[in-house]
């Protein structure tokens, strides 16, 4: 088993399982729902449908910060030394260890670091994908930059979610006040054949600024085949060590969707009783149809009226037999 801990949380690898413990001021439970914001786009529509999620390459995440390399650092311990020449010699390096000691006393040291970071990266990317959901379904922010207000949003069952592949998590993704390097000397292990790097990985990989806090995500890796090597991109199609990004799942992972304040057209007040919601076009006509028969529950966000925030409500609807692009809806 090896362990790290950093800014107050612990992270382990042991029998090829990863795992997040909080500390306790964070008291982080892994949730019964967990939810993706979508735009609606051929892309998300198709992923719907299909029931599947994408799992982003490292590279594609949208904070730059996120997976930052930069967060580890070196104390130049003779353990540091000796782990940085065994990883660059599996890597390439053409050096005798008597010429790389040389080469550290030296002070080329840094050249060597940058080439360790850049590897480590790309490593671990190639076999692993990135699944964000959030444990914040009325998050004005998220409902803003990611759906536009026109998307939608799934809701998913933790405990029905078994996606394709081999994944790990959900891990709760950390946002600490400071950020202070991760040395390779700060992760213990139980034996010296252990692999560091794991745990190294996970820290990277669940650590975001704390200006990410209000998405309360919560992160599933998945790995691709174990006998395949690192194809990020091959014909055009993206895949992970040979095999798509796209991560099937059981229907009956779905609770509910919800659609955005701004998902319909038209909304108007047909009678006292009832509103007529009209699609924007054929790609939200799509998603309302499947979405409903398929029997998921359905709400809508809707707006506080004195407090600014939004509220996910039951939401209803009938389609209409004359004019299937409008539907009679009940909250």
């Amino acid at each position: 088993m090896t362990t790290l801990e950093y800014e107050g949380w612990k992270y382990i690898y042991k029998g090829g399982q990863f795992k997040v413990e909080s500390s306790i001021e964070d008291k982080k439970i892994s949730p019964k729902s967990l939810f993706k914001y979508y735009g609606v786009s051929k892309y998300s529509v198709d992923a719907f449908l299909k029931r599947y999620l994408y799992a982003a390459h490292p590279d594609e995440l949208n904070d730059l910060y996120d997976f930052n390399s930069d967060l580890l650092g070196f104390t130049g311990s003779e353990e540091e030394i000796d782990f940085l020449y065994q990883f660059l010699r599996k890597n390439g390096l053409n050096r005798e260890k008597r010429e790389f000691r040389e080469d550290i006393s030296s002070g080329k040291s840094l050249s060597y670091i940058q080439i360790f970071k850049k590897l480590f990266k790309e490593k671990l990317s190639e076999r692993l994908g990135v699944i964000s959901l959030s444990n914040n379904p009325e998050s004005i922010p998220m409902w803003s930059y990611y759906a536009q207000n026109k998307g939608f949003m799934l809701e998913f069952d933790t405990s029905e979610l078994n996606l394709q592949g081999v994944p790990y998590g959900p891990f709760p993704v950390h946002y600490p006040v400071t950020h202070k390097q991760i040395h390779f000397s700060d992760v213990k292990r139980e034996s010296l054949n252990e692999i560091k790097l794991y745990a190294l990985f996970l820290a990277m990989i669940t650590t975001k600024t704390k200006d990410w806090k209000h998405e309360d995500e919560w992160r599933y890796l998945v790995e691709g085949e174990k006998d395949k090597k690192s194809l990020f991109y091959e014909d055009g199609d993206k895949v992970i060590s040979g095999r798509s990004r796209c991560f099937g799942y059981n229907v009956h992972a779905i609770k509910s969707i919800t659609f955005g304040a701004r998902f319909f057209k038209d909304i108007t007040k047909d009678t006292d009783t009832r509103v007529v919601f009209t699609t924007r076009d054929s790609q939200t006509q799509k998603i309302v149809n499947d979405a409903l028969k398929s029997g998921f529950k359905l709400f809508i966000i809707r707006e506080g009226i004195i407090v600014f925030k939004l509220h996910r409500v039951p939401l209803t609807l009938t389609p209409m037999e004359s004019e299937p692009s409008i539907y009679i809806a009940e909250f």
